[in-house]
């Protein structure tokens, strides 16, 4: 079972909260390379990481649809296209830090600038499987 703590981070991460789990990746880190690596990728949760069994996943689609779906991820590997995408998730927290100097802000992450990472995505079109 996967839990919060069996997540590989580099040890340079600012660890803001241990459950849920949330890391900052520090500015050096992100300068160092145009792609963070996924050990340096920063981690926004608001709850407990899901456990997924991949063997038994399914992805549903279902309630106010022609057609309800229920995929697995093989079904999702071999039926569509993989598309891959360079982005920049930041989380809307960025530099709440700032904020709190004007005002408290109760029960949220007090984040710096580290909540951004760039990485190359790869997955099938969400359009494509609900079409």
């Amino acid at each position: 079972m996967t839990t919060q703590t069996d997540i590989t981070k580099d040890a340079a991460l600012k660890q803001y909260t241990a459950d849920p789990l949330n890391y900052g990746t520090p500015l050096p880190l992100q300068q160092a390379s145009y792609i963070t690596p996924n050990t340096q990728f920063f981690v926004r949760n608001h709850a407990p990481i899901p456990h997924i069994d991949p063997a038994t996943f399914r992805l549903r689609v279902d309630g106010m649809v022609e057609a309800p779906l229920s995929l697995s991820l093989d079904d999702l590997r071999s039926h569509f296209e993989l598309h891959t995408i360079t982005a920049t998730l930041a989380c809307a927290g960025y530099r709440r830090n700032e904020l709190e100097t004007i005002a408290p802000i109760p029960n949220e992450v007090i984040w710096h600038a580290d909540p951004i990472s760039t990485a190359e995505w790869r997955g099938v079109s969400l359009a494509e499987v609900l079409r």
